[in-house]
């Protein structure tokens, strides 16, 4: 965000107006930051907004609905941009999801690709244009399937700035490796070089190295890629692809699970990367969301005070709903038939009080 922002400032403030060191200089810089803001939807993870707040530009949460299965489609994208504009903002950065946190939703990669293309103030490669950062933490790992490539339309990627993906998270390395790429490295040099003396070296003077100080905030950083070069020659590219897809295949088979108790559970969304996301059933019954989210709410109590399984919880559009992920590299389909026989059992329980 801090490249985007240095970037959207050198593209949109008559810098050559201003004499370098200037005071007019620093007011029209700090005049147009005052009206920035950055955009994610109601599903992109946190640390979106918590970078916008580092920065101290603002921040649009970009509401996203069950009807389009929590993803941000290209029309809603476009009619914030224009409502935002209308009221004297201007966005210079947005989080898209590959996904998402709460229900691993994939936001409409083509229909944002479409939007920006035809964008009336700032189209896409032109100056001012928004820059779109992937989020694809979780689910990025997920792309060593060819057939996922597809799924989420992964050429299109091209269209975007930056793209970020975690392979501990799935993809059978330890905490932390997080790959960033990014459509051009001079975006990060030009925002965050900072030289001293001390710095001076004759490689990189001569460009013989890459510095990464000058991509990142801190000046050192740990020999990553190591561990995930043994990663990759310990399994190699299919055995990654058979571990994805076994734990994909589970998580199909939880929710199968899930289908075959109508009287139980209702599946809000998924299976979606192994992930699915459901609830107590009850609403043909009459019960109320009030009781609905109630009943699930603790059975999810229920099974986590017991200590045998742990599940995590959302709400969507104020449904309270448990979440059940099976990308664990210890999951079998024993554990799976184990979690459903508790969830079963909890649910029973609660349910007939």
């Amino acid at each position: 965000m801090v490249a985007a922002r240095d970037k959207y400032l050198r593209e949109t403030v008559p810098l050559e107006q201003f004499p370098e060191g200037s005071e007019a200089r620093e007011d029209a810089i700090a005049h147009k930051r005052s009206k920035m803001v950055a955009l994610a939807t109601t599903a992109t993870h946190s640390s979106t907004k918590k970078a916008a707040i580092i920065l101290g530009v603002r921040f649009h949460t970009i509401a996203v609905h069950a009807d389009t299965g929590y993803s941000l489609t290209g029309p809603v994208l476009a009619k914030t941009l224009a409502d935002l504009r209308a009221r004297g903002l201007e966005p210079f950065f947005m989080t898209a999801t590959l996904g998402t946190t709460d229900t691993c939703a994939v936001d409409d990669f083509a229909g944002i690709v479409s939007t920006l293309k035809s964008d009336p103030v700032y189209p896409a490669g032109t100056p001012g244009e928004l820059w779109v950062h992937i989020d694809a933490a979780y689910a990025g790992s997920a792309l060593v399937l060819p057939s996922v490539q597809e799924q989420v339309s992964i050429s299109l990627i091209e269209n975007f700035h930056s793209f970020d993906m975690n392979m501990h998270k799935w993809l059978l390395t330890n905490f932390d490796a997080s790959c960033l790429y990014v459509r051009d490295r001079n975006w990060f040099i030009q925002a965050l070089t900072i030289n001293q003396a001390v710095y001076g070296n004759k490689a990189s003077e001569g460009g013989l190295v890459t510095d990464y100080r000058e991509w990142q905030i801190p000046l050192g950083r740990r020999f990553r890629s190591l561990k995930i070069w043994f990663v990759l020659r310990s399994y190699g590219v299919k055995g990654l692809q058979e571990y994805i897809s076994r734990t994909i295949k589970l998580g199909e088979e939880f929710a199968d699970q899930l289908k075959s108790r109508p009287d139980l559970f209702e599946i809000l969304t998924g299976p979606s990367f192994a992930l699915t996301v459901f609830r107590v059933a009850g609403k043909e019954q009459g019960k109320s969301e009030e009781e609905l989210n109630a009943l699930t709410k603790a059975v999810c109590e229920k099974i986590n005070a017991s200590g045998r399984m742990w599940v995590t919880s959302t709400a969507l559009d104020g449904r309270f709903a448990i979440r059940m992920v099976t990308s664990v590299r210890t999951t079998e389909k024993e554990h799976v038939d184990r979690a459903w026989k508790i969830l079963v059992d909890a649910a029973e329980e609660v349910v007939k009080v």
